[in-house]
């Protein structure tokens, strides 16, 4: 078995993570999971008002928000460099607060369908 360097067994992973996380679709699913993970926090506040944390929970509810911003606008920028259109919709700022960002109606009140 050939003995080889620890050094060079892991340079092609880090590539591979540099390649990945600078395509366009995966900074708009960071900026879709950021969003999602900043209304969750914004819940968890509203949920425990009295308690101490609830305005860390807004904290990072907010840098949450400008980090899925910036990825949103840094994902659309390197598709049309690329000369794609953006395959999503223009991501509403609050899309996960409800759970449902597809636009279809909730259930009524009893979870029965009409």
């Amino acid at each position: 078995m050939n003995n080889i360097p620890v050094g060079l067994v892991s340079a092609p992973l880090k590539r591979g993570k540099e390649k990945l996380t600078s395509m366009p679709h995966f900074l708009l699913a960071l900026a879709v999971r950021s969003r999602y993970l900043a209304a969750k926090a914004r819940r968890e506040a509203h949920a425990l008002p009295g308690d101490p944390i609830a305005p860390r929970l807004i904290e990072v509810a907010e840098k949450l928000e400008d980090d899925a911003m910036r990825n949103e606008e840094e994902g659309r920028s390197r598709l049309a460099q690329q000369g794609k259109a953006a395959p999503f919709p223009q991501l509403d700022k609050d899309a996960g607060a409800s759970g449902r960002s597809c636009g279809r109606p909730r259930p009524a009140a009893g979870g029965q369908q009409p």
